[in-house]
């Protein structure tokens, strides 16, 4: 972004150099921008804009001394105010998209950045950033896409490699559960349980795994070598689709490690990996001693307070968990994901009014986690405001309709509320769900019990 910056200042100042005035100023703006100095930059340039308040360019400087400073919202006016003047001009669009994704609008940012990109193809933060808003968005074809483009420019970002690798192993997973509705008692549903218990330590309970999907495909050789099976005689029939999703799963995951292997060693990033892995392998202690090195590194980069305050509260640390949620709302305050989290923590420690704040917060923000309408309703539960819980309850289940507690405790709600009929559609949806659960497969369970939501 810094080059960015320069660019935007080469350009207005032949403009101002026969003017000492305005030329003083600019000269001004450049060397606090220089020392970091943005608040004096911030103050030189609403002068220049005072003076010359139809200069694009200096509107841009201003927008992007703001959102240096922190002034997303006020970078974002700025942003807008240059493309009316210069419609045209590259940094007013990729600022106020910026602008828009750190306010938590991803779809917003897309529109700016997607412009950006139409006005310089090549720009490697453009793409990077647009990236970051298709991860956002669940994207993850689209921002594996952006994320080529912006390493095809600069291949040594590791910010770039690191979302690239991620990426893909949001796509495995979609491949996971994919197969887990084409095939959820298959045997390649149970080699993945497998490995997956194999991978956190647990042998025992791997090749328990491995056995049951020795089972169900004994044509498998992998599966007869780990397992122990002898050789079948004859093949087994796969489900339909259940060996092309395997392989899918299995080849985002080989160009996550791929991707992840080409990180600079000892960089923020690379510690990232590991201390995803730690994390990924439930080894708690050793990820949070890992994520700390990463914060070390990179005090200000998102996602780390919260990765921390995750495990921490897994592991019954909840206060310190808060701790860690809320150094994560002070560099995300738009973040939903923190919001909720550190309502939970805050619900453990017995705040049960700040985690309300929080998960009201949560609710407001774009694409909130369905979780914070069940965590409101069942404070409002609480406080025996079954009309209150009642419509989150139901926007909840509309989002994760098989979640089979949430439909028991809509059931209770309406028949507190004299709604029999309703209340008996929701027990028989409740009923429904536990037999399903109980029906599932040994290795569903096992992949499922490995998710963190």
């Amino acid at each position: 972004m810094k080059s960015a910056v320069l660019i935007v200042c080469v350009a207005f100042a032949p403009l101002l150099a026969d003017d000492e005035q305005l030329a003083a100023h600019a000269r001004e703006a450049k060397a606090a921008e220089a020392r970091h100095d943005y608040k004096k930059a911030i103050g030189e340039y609403r002068i220049l804009t005072r003076l010359v308040p139809d200069n694009p360019q200096i509107r841009t400087n201003l927008a992007i001394a703001l959102y240096l400073d922190g002034d997303s919202a006020g970078a974002l006016a700025e942003c807008q105010r240059a493309s009316k003047l210069a419609p045209d001009l590259f940094a007013p669009h990729l600022f106020a998209g910026l602008a828009w994704f750190r306010l938590g609008t991803p779809d917003q940012a897309e529109t700016e950045l997607a412009r950006a990109i139409q006005i310089n193809r090549s720009d490697a933060v453009a793409h990077l950033w647009l990236g970051y808003v298709h991860m956002a968005q669940s994207r993850y074809e689209r921002a594996v896409e952006e994320l080529k483009q912006a390493l095809a420019a600069q291949p040594d970002d590791m910010d770039a490699r690191y979302t690239l690798g991620k990426a893909y192993l949001e796509m495995g997973r979609l491949a996971v559960e994919k197969l887990l509705e084409v095939a959820p008692d298959g045997g390649r549903a149970w080699q993945l349980a497998a490995e997956q218990c194999q991978m956190r330590g647990d042998r025992s309970k791997a090749f328990e795994l491995y056995r049951g999907a020795y089972q169900r495909r004994p044509d498998v050789p992998e599966i007869q070598a780990l397992s122990g099976g002898v050789p079948s005689i004859g093949r087994a029939t796969p489900i339909a689709g259940e060996d092309d999703l395997f392989r899918a799963a299995r080849a985002y995951e080989s160009l996550a490690k791929e991707t992840f292997g080409r990180i600079a060693p000892d960089s923020y990033r690379a510690h990232e990996v590991v201390a995803d892995s730690l994390a990924a392998g439930r080894r708690n202690t050793e990820a949070v001693a890992e994520y700390r090195i990463v914060l070390g590194l990179k005090p200000d980069l998102p996602a780390i307070h919260q990765a921390i305050g995750t495990l921490l509260f897994e592991d019954g640390h909840a206060a310190d968990a808060t701790r860690e949620f809320e150094a994560e709302l002070t560099l995300q305050p738009n973040s939903a994901m923190a919001h909720v989290n550190l309502a939970r923590a805050l619900l453990v420690v017995g705040k049960e009014a700040g985690a309300e704040k929080h998960l009201a917060a949560a609710i407001h923000l774009d694409r909130p986690p369905a979780a914070a309408l069940k965590l409101l309703a069942k404070a409002s539960l609480r406080r025996q405001n079954d009309r209150e819980a009642i419509p989150l309850l139901e926007q909840y289940t509309k989002s994760v309709p098989n979640d089979s507690s949430a439909h028991y405790l809509l059931a209770r709600a309406y028949r507190a509320v004299d709604n029999g009929r309703e209340s008996d559609r929701e027990m028989r949806r409740y009923q429904e769900l536990s037999m399903d659960v109980k029906n599932r497969s040994a290795a569903r369970l096992a992949i499922e019990a490995t998710r963190i939501e």
